[in-house]
């Protein structure tokens, strides 16, 4: 029986060291953001740097922000968790998994960060953190090999409870679940919808309308899928849902701890993003504000007849929108996974029936790339002023800035350059830590809090 157990172990260090042994050596880094909480700085980051030598990689979140009074923090086992998740994953998905798939990687995460917190460090938001980390592996691993990435999910537990007292049960009661979202499109098919993904230990997703009514002062008076919010590409990114709860009682409150509402998830290799995830209120069919930070809502106060709106996020396109074809579009039009007005994200629109492709116009190509030591952070960048007009950038605006291969970098626009017409203007730091390029930047309309506000009636 030693032997054997031995022999398991020692095997599956070998298949883990003959698929790292395919990389290409080299230093692989990317950031992955999360939205953060009214609490902590926006965007809060994830840092990592996978170095592969031989049959051995090294993780190194050295850079990660710092540990947050806020529940955004998470204990020691998660950083190895999301390394080993996504290079099994994406190397060895069909071999074993037991402690032997550990010993050719090496893990260092600074004690103190949002990877390794110490007291009295709130870990409510482990998961949150864990897929910010995973993303941040992910995006790192896809620049070694673009062709095995996969869009990225909705990045949220998406935890959602609405609680109080049922009146007719004479007790209290606690309704609790995290809706799914889309998962990632790859390079052979478009994403899931509204399941878990391949980083999530379980398939639970949402909870019978029928039980949550005989059950709790509740009704689910909605439930089907978020169309347009998978993310364009020549394969789709799956697409999430809506699910409307309405109260039942005259005493409940309402709770989310999500993220990814205002950072949504990234497309690969030229795809697009996701719609980021939503969680509103509606009282008298009209949004009432819960909270001051998107996503995070600590016992809002509901009423009778109010009705709790979640809105979970699509998961990133794979490739370019100009490589989807006509068929697609028009399964996918046939289906109501998009409507008519999303086909200008494809590149296409309707006329008279037919479908033509049209330029995006969100697009431009970067022509020159400045680093500066001392304005700006590792989120900030500064854009020339032809591009700024060109792709109607504003200050605060989330760009992307997409590499011939693999994941996006994330910007947020501090200034316009003045007399650097065409160029992005980023941190020392990012020198040499870019990608191979040529490069695009493209313009959002998501990821940031001024957008968020916009889609809430403050009345």
């Amino acid at each position: 029986m030693e032997l054997a157990t031995v022999e398991l172990l020692d095997s599956a260090e070998r298949r883990m060291r003959v698929a790292i042994s395919r990389i290409p050596e080299g230093e692989y880094r990317f950031t992955s953001y999360m939205d953060g909480h009214v609490s902590s700085s926006f965007p809060l980051h994830v840092d990592v740097s996978l170095t592969v030598t031989g049959e051995t990689v090294q993780a190194d979140y050295s850079g990660t922000a710092d540990q947050v009074p806020a529940p955004l923090n998470a204990g020691p086992a998660i950083a190895p968790t999301s390394v080993l998740t996504v290079l099994k994953s994406f190397l060895d998905p069909s071999g074993p998994i037991n402690s032997g798939t550990l010993r050719p990687i090496e893990i260092n995460v600074p004690v103190g960060s949002i990877l390794h917190a110490v007291h009295p460090a709130p870990c409510g938001g482990l998961n949150e953190v864990r897929f910010a980390s995973d993303a941040a592996v992910m995006g790192a691993l896809g620049q070694a090999v673009p062709e095995r990435m996969t869009g990225d999910v909705r990045g949220s537990t998406n935890h959602t409870y609405i609680g109080g007292i049922d009146f007719s049960k004479e007790q209290d009661f606690i309704f609790y679940e995290y809706p799914s979202g889309g998962t990632g499109a790859f390079s052979t098919s478009d994403g899931n919808t509204a399941v878990r993904a391949f980083n999530e230990g379980e398939n639970v997703s949402i909870q019978s309308s029928e039980i949550v009514g005989r059950i709790f002062p509740l009704k689910v008076e909605r439930n089907e899928i978020r169309v347009d919010s998978g993310g364009p590409g020549r394969f789709r990114g799956g697409v999430g849902l809506v699910r409307e709860v309405r109260v039942l009682t005259d005493e409940a409150r309402f709770s989310v701890l999500s993220d990814r509402n205002l950072v949504p998830p990234f497309g690969v290799n030229g795809g697009r993003s996701g719609r980021p995830n939503r969680f509103t209120v509606l009282r008298n069919n009209r949004v009432v504000r819960t909270s001051d930070f998107p996503g995070k809502v600590s016992g809002f106060e509901l009423k009778k007849g109010d009705v709790v709106r979640m809105e979970s996020s699509g998961g990133g396109g794979y490739g370019s929108v100009e490589q989807r074809t006509d068929e697609a579009l028009t399964r996918d039009l046939a289906d109501g996974v998009i409507t008519e007005k999303c086909l200008k994200n494809y590149g296409a629109e309707l006329r008279e029936g037919q479908l033509k492709r049209v330029s995006v116009g969100d697009e431009a190509a970067v022509e020159l790339i400045r680093f500066e030591k001392l304005r700006l952070s590792r989120a900030h960048c500064a854009i020339g002023e032809t591009l700024a007009e060109q792709l109607k950038i504003t200050n605060g605006q989330m760009l992307e800035l997409v590499p011939n291969a693999g994941p996006p970098l994330r910007f947020w626009v501090l200034e316009t350059a003045k007399g650097n017409h065409e160029s992005l203007v980023l941190a020392e730091r990012w020198k040499d830590r870019l990608p191979l390029g040529p490069y695009l930047i493209r313009a959002t309309s998501e990821g940031t809090a001024a957008y968020q506000d916009a889609q809430v009636d403050r009345s």
